[in-house]
């Protein structure tokens, strides 16, 4: 519900977020990318009825000059 709530905002000072992205890639290590100030581009989800998934597709784009902020470990 968060997320879809983020899509929905724009222009106030909620609109931008600081994103961490973290996975897994076994044997206890992780891959982190960290993204300062994103904003929502664009947002879809669906459900399949069939299988009882539900699909959350969320675009990010970075506001001007922040470039010096994108952390990688």
């Amino acid at each position: 519900k968060e997320l879809s709530m983020w899509a929905m905002t724009y222009g106030d000072e909620k609109s931008t977020r600081d994103v961490m992205v973290q996975t897994d890639l076994g044997g206890g290590k992780t891959f982190e990318l960290y993204f300062p100030k994103m904003y929502v581009y664009s947002y879809n989800q669906d459900f399949s009825v069939g299988t009882g998934e539900r699909y959350f597709v969320l675009n990010l784009k970075q506001t001007g000059f922040n470039e010096d902020g994108i952390n990688l470990k």
